[in-house]
């Protein structure tokens, strides 16, 4: 059973195209009936703008959060939504 609090929260997910851990986050996201907004960044992006634009670590996708705080990744959304 998931976490039925986080139902009021929105979520966000910083992702990539291609990029395995940011498809799992939204396929469990939607599997759960969770809507969610979508930042997609290019593949191409410098670390440096990468750190610019997304100051908070860890400095790869997928990053998640929900009402504006970050979780962290993928396996860090799985704990959030079981193990809580």
């Amino acid at each position: 059973m998931y976490d039925d609090t986080m139902r009021q929260k929105s979520i966000l997910i910083i992702s990539q195209d291609e990029c395995s851990y940011c498809i799992l986050a939204k396929r469990l996201l939607t599997m759960i009936n969770r809507d969610y907004v979508e930042l997609n960044v290019p593949r191409d992006i410098s670390k440096e703008e990468f750190k610019i634009m997304f100051a908070d670590e860890p400095k790869t996708v997928p990053k998640i959060y929900f009402d504006n705080e970050l979780v962290g990744g993928y396996n860090d959304l799985i704990e959030r939504i079981y193990m809580k």
